[in-house]
């Protein structure tokens, strides 16, 4: 294993902005030295995605968390030499403090529309990110804090049909969060976008 700027690196899978390559067991250095902050527009951009332990999250192209795996159906691999997929709208809401909470807590919500697809379920998931740095502002990174279940959901949304990643608050100090939300058409191919939208909310949790 070698290091890299900041960042422990081993055969595996890269991260932007890394040369090398992270193994799964791989950390992110000073991972323990950071806390939760509020993100200024360029460290959100460069910042990178970890789990709660400190390991690197594999992205997509786009540079977005690979939170969910692709649907169980098993008639899937039918699909799978199609060159081109449908594309259903992928839902999510700005992360927000929760009303219907006991106590204080950050959520978000996750859902699908069609788009142009024809299929009546799609698996979904949201996932929350916190943000965070150290005292210098040298190392700041997304962890990951919870994801919803990855859940067969119809289409359209409304409180019957969405899926919410969730966290109880430490304190309420205000922090940098992001929610990330994956979609996959059952027995259809589809687009991987994974949108994601970010806020500062009164919540930080450690």
């Amino acid at each position: 294993m070698a290091i890299v700027g900041s960042v422990a690196l081993a055969a595996g899978f890269t991260v932007a902005g890394h040369s090398a390559a992270f193994g799964a067991d791989d950390k992110l250095a000073g991972f323990e030295e950071a806390a939760p902050a509020v993100a200024t527009a360029e460290d959100a951009a460069e910042a990178i995605y970890v789990d709660e332990d400190g390991t690197p999250l594999q992205v997509d192209e786009n540079g977005n968390p690979l939170q969910m795996a692709a649907s169980s159906d098993p008639g899937k691999s039918r699909f799978a030499a199609a060159a081109v997929g449908c594309t259903p709208v992928s839902g999510v809401d700005l992360p927000h403090v929760s009303t219907w909470s006991t106590g204080p807590a950050v959520q978000a919500h996750g859902w699908w529309k069609r788009g142009n697809c024809d299929g009546d379920t799609a698996h979904v998931m949201v996932c929350l990110y916190e943000y965070y740095e150290n005292d210098s502002g040298t190392e700041h990174y997304w962890e990951q804090k919870d994801c919803s279940p990855n859940t067969q959901l119809r289409p359209g949304g409304g409180s019957s049909n969405r899926v919410t990643a969730h966290e109880d608050c430490d304190t309420l100090a205000t922090v940098s969060w992001r929610s990330h939300v994956t979609v996959d058409v059952d027995w259809e191919v589809d687009t991987t976008e994974v949108p994601r939208k970010q806020d500062e909310v009164p919540c930080t949790v450690y």
